[in-house]
């Protein structure tokens, strides 16, 4: 199963997996509603297999839609294994080349951009191992139950709960919260590392971005390119009904929605509105009470 979360299906992805994709390969959309009742329920299970709570409540006080995909891209995929694509991305050549698992590995994912690298927090210090890499959480392939999801969960987890603003010692602290930098920290540090394959990286050029096979990154040899960005697509997601970024967002201190000071458009002010009106659906088990999509 590939799983995607976005305002409107990607039409340009679905068409490429109809080249590079395994014919029982399915695509599975979910809305921002469906994401929001997917989360809940995940979090129920998790509350009573592991012990973890606060799962809805977290990614209801997210505000930037981005943070909320972030965490709901690792509860699906913990929940039921599979593929994470973000919605503008097509493919060029077939999934496996990045996305199969072997028997000992739980998780397969690739760098974001080659020479990006972060100092460790000194507490997660050991021998010459002082900074690490950050992964592009576009692209996931997971085994179910993936212990190294758990932890990048629980990680998001403990930000939202502790209002963090990311890891103090990253520059790009806006994507350590939830999104690749924290990726790559848990990664580095985790005891299940091992399991973990990064076959691949992230490159951006030209207003394009391109997953390329890691070791070949200055090629310019289309076979080694794997996947590449719709921006047609980016753009129309990163606008919709908002006119602020979520780097700007974090910028001001506003990543989290009890702390408000001013909406930007309703794609924002909605954002914060949609745990609880879902929550009432889901209550009420009424199919979708997403009242506010109109605007979409």
């Amino acid at each position: 199963m590939l799983f995607v979360t976005a305002p409107r299906e990607p039409k340009m992805l679905a068409a490429s997996m109809k080249n590079f994709s395994s014919p029982t390969m399915q695509l599975r959309f979910y809305n921002y509603t469906e994401s929001a009742r997917s989360v809940y329920e995940i979090g129920l299970e998790l509350k009573q297999t592991h012990n973890i709570s606060g799962v809805f409540e977290a990614w209801s006080l997210l505000r930037p839609w981005a943070f909320k995909a972030d965490l709901w891209r690792a509860l699906v995929l913990w929940k039921y294994g599979g593929i994470y694509l973000d919605n503008e991305l097509v493919l060029t050549q077939p999934l496996e080349r990045w996305a199969s698992l072997a028997d000992n590995e739980t998780l397969s994912t690739c760098f974001d951009f080659a020479d990006d690298t972060f100092q460790l927090p000194k507490e997660d210090r050991r021998d010459n191992f002082t900074d690490f890499r950050s992964t592009w959480n576009a692209v996931l392939s997971a085994k179910r139950g993936s212990p190294v999801i758990l932890e990048i969960i629980q990680a998001i987890l403990h930000n939202v709960e502790t209002r963090s603003l990311g890891l103090p010692t990253t520059t790009q602290q806006d994507l350590a919260v939830t999104g690749p930098v924290l990726y790559g920290y848990v990664i580095a540090t985790s005891s299940f590392k091992n399991t973990v394959r990064l076959p691949c990286a992230n490159r951006a050029g030209n207003g394009v971005q391109s997953l390329l096979v890691e070791g070949n990154l200055t090629t310019t040899n289309a076979t080694d390119v794997i996947i590449v960005a719709d921006e047609e697509e980016h753009g129309l997601t990163q606008t919709t009904g908002i006119n602020i970024s979520y780097g700007e967002l974090h910028k001001r201190g506003q990543i989290y929605c009890d702390n408000v000071t001013n909406w930007y458009g309703p794609h924002d002010r909605y954002a914060c509105a949609i745990g609880n009106e879902t929550l009432e659906a889901i209550r009420n088990e009424t199919a979708d009470a997403c009242w506010w999509c109109k605007f979409f």
